[in-house]
């Protein structure tokens, strides 16, 4: 199913979006692969996966609390490219109650986790719309519907992402 399609991925440094990539992969997608930070574990890892799976990958290193560079390195891509599939799963999660949670730390997690999730929807739409077909995935958390002490901010920015999530497919899935 993952043949021939073209996939952003962000978060692939390591967990969820690493493996996430490297089902990908082995399924024979090619890749636009979104790491926070180019150095040289990352870029063995992408050589690896071109090596072994024979497919096209196209790193992109920024910083996702920074809107700019989002824009910077994704637009070029995006508007050369036929996208096919998104799979939003970055994030960052740190914990503290409430009344030790500073706003300035859950804006971070909120830029993190929630903006730049639509920003990044927002730009691959242009080209799924333009060619009549794509997928999206956005990777939550339960935490973003049970909520646990210390996490204000993760689980309410997981909590956004799940509601913006069921109004865009209303919005774009027809």
């Amino acid at each position: 199913m993952l043949k021939k399609k073209l996939s952003v991925i962000t978060g692939c440094s390591r967990g969820i979006g690493k493996e996430i990539f490297i089902t990908f992969a082995k399924n024979k997608s090619d890749i636009v692969a979104c790491f926070r930070k180019k150095n040289k574990k990352n870029l063995s890892f992408i050589e690896e996966m071109r090596d072994k799976y024979k497919i096209k990958v196209f790193p992109v290193f920024f910083d996702l609390s920074n809107e700019k560079q989002i824009l910077k390195k994704l637009t070029p891509i995006i508007i050369n490219s036929k996208i096919d599939i998104l799979v939003n799963n970055a994030g960052i999660l740190s914990s503290s109650l409430f009344q030790m949670t500073s706003i300035s730390s859950m804006k971070n997690m909120f830029d993190v986790n929630f903006f730049s999730q639509l920003q990044i929807t927002q730009l691959v739409l242009k080209s799924m719309v333009k060619n009549k077909n794509g997928s999206i995935i956005n990777i939550s958390s339960t935490s973003g519907i049970d909520s646990n002490i210390g996490r204000i901010s993760y689980a309410t920015s997981k909590s956004a992402l799940i509601t913006a999530t069921q109004v865009i497919s209303k919005e774009v899935g027809p």
